[in-house]
């Protein structure tokens, strides 16, 4: 057919990301009119060539799009004995950027999202946390600073969660309170509560790999506030300690110490009736000690009276430095210990390969893990030291994928290798969330180990 004959060929694709569209360019026109871009879960608009010659562009936001997915793009010719053969694309590989640097710098791990804002926390008691906007997929150009007042006693150690009552509740650095605030953009209203820590509590000191406490987590049911403390010095299950408190009435309802093989690790969670957290047995690797762990599931389920007698222990591959995550999958995981459990503590499975690119079972990870539920792909994805973010197809028998560096939207820095890393997350923070949208989170070298000007918000496009 000569150029210019008709040929009203009508182009599909099967994307459903929600983030490309069809644009129709005429014959010698080099762009054509911006596209619409679909709803998530609908397949753009068909766009119909009209002449020989024209063609198709497919247009980008730069949205989340699921990992190592695929989509076609496919033309129907009427009357035509040959149709075109379909073009099979591969999905945006994952891109990494970060946002501008702020004035105070992370630590810890803790990381919230809530009310279109993430917020972080910081080495500071006068500015515990920090914040950036976060909607339609643009986060704030830097991170900015929650100043509270008053100020509270030490600095946050890591540990965040929203409470019921919609306050930040988190942990501190070395002392016997934890702290609620009602953030408002960037002022906060703290309130501390004392907490039971048996005597003999203490952490060591901070920037040299050794874990923060006496708090080692902190974990809501949805009605109460649970913290754990620990003897982190002493790699001692003697003062482990669970404090429940009454959000609304601030007063301690309940106490309970449990464990017998080392003190608790980092990080807590609760789910199903019990609380998830490990234990160290002899002291981890990061604490001058060659010990292992244990994962250690304890019941409270509204009566934290019977947590000292039905808790449970399991021995794990590892140091017993890590985060112990459940994911959607219902199983519990230690991306630094590299270990899986079901949640009823049994079928211990190693990542395999395994995460930081390591070649022995060691604490090089994070700690942070989270699974993305949200675009659909299953990958998992963790924080590391040496590295900016684990992604891995599977927990066994996948593949480690390297992500792209870029700047992900107007107003956030475009990232290099290495500026994301996360230092082994000694805090009790989980480190990375999945957003509402599908990316992904973290702020960046939550133990201290990098300059202060490194103070940035650290984003996944997948």
């Amino acid at each position: 057919m000569s150029s210019g004959a008709a040929i009203n060929a009508t182009i599909t694709s099967t994307d459903k990301s929600g983030t490309t569209c069809l644009v129709y360019v005429a014959n010698g026109a080099s762009t054509g009119t911006p596209c619409t871009y679909p709803a998530v879960g609908s397949t753009p608009a068909p766009v119909t060539i009209a002449h020989v010659n024209d063609g198709v562009a497919l247009q980008y936001n730069d949205g989340p799009s699921a990992p190592g997915g695929t989509f076609s793009v496919a033309g129907n010719v009427p009357g035509a004995t040959t149709q075109p053969t379909a073009v099979t694309m591969n999905d945006p590989a994952a891109g990494l950027g970060h946002t501008t640097t702020g004035s105070v710098y992370p630590w810890g791990g803790g990381i919230v999202y809530t009310a279109s804002t993430i917020y972080v926390t910081q080495n500071s008691a006068t500015a515990p946390l920090g914040f950036t906007t976060y909607s339609n997929g643009a986060a704030g150009a830097s991170a900015s600073s929650v100043t509270v007042a008053p100020a509270l006693t030490s600095a946050p150690a890591g540990g965040l969660v929203i409470g019921p009552d919609g306050r930040l509740w988190g942990t501190e650095q070395n002392n016997t309170t934890v702290f609620a605030i009602a953030a408002t953009g960037g002022t906060g209203v703290a309130t501390e509560y004392g907490i039971s820590c048996g005597a003999g509590t203490s952490a060591g000191t901070a920037g040299n790999g050794t874990l923060f406490g006496p708090q080692t987590g902190i974990t809501t049911d949805g009605t109460s506030i649970y913290v754990l403390c620990a003897n982190v010095a002493a790699h001692t299950a003697a003062n482990n300690v669970v404090t429940e408190i009454n959000p609304t009435t601030g007063t301690t309802t309940a106490t309970c110490t449990t464990g017998h093989d080392g003190n608790f690790s980092n990080g807590a969670i609760y789910a199903n009736g019990n609380i998830y957290t490990e234990e160290q047995a002899g002291g981890g690797a990061n604490l001058g000690g060659s010990g292992g762990g244990f994962f250690l599931s304890i019941p409270v389920g509204g009566n934290l009276a019977t947590c000292a007698s039905g808790y449970s222990e399991t021995a794990i591959i590892g140091t017993g430095d890590g985060n112990v995550v459940l994911l959607s999958d219902g199983n519990l995981y230690s991306e630094t210990d590299q270990t899986r459990f079901s949640a009823a503590l049994t079928g211990a499975t190693t990542a395999n390969p395994l995460f930081d690119g390591i070649t022995d079972v060691s604490p090089n990870g994070g700690g942070g893990l989270v699974q993305d539920n949200v675009l659909g792909s299953h990958w998992l994805f963790g924080t590391a030291s040496g590295h900016d973010l684990d992604m891995h197809t599977a927990w066994t028998g996948g593949t480690n994928v390297t992500p792209t560096y870029l700047p992900l939207n107007a107003g956030s820095a475009a990232a290099a290798a290495g500026d994301c890393e996360v230092a082994l997350n000694t805090g009790g923070g989980f480190g990375i969330i999945q957003l509402p949208d599908g990316k992904l989170a973290w702020s960046h070298a939550t133990a201290g180990l990098d300059p202060a000007s490194h103070s940035w918000i650290c984003f996944a496009n997948l």
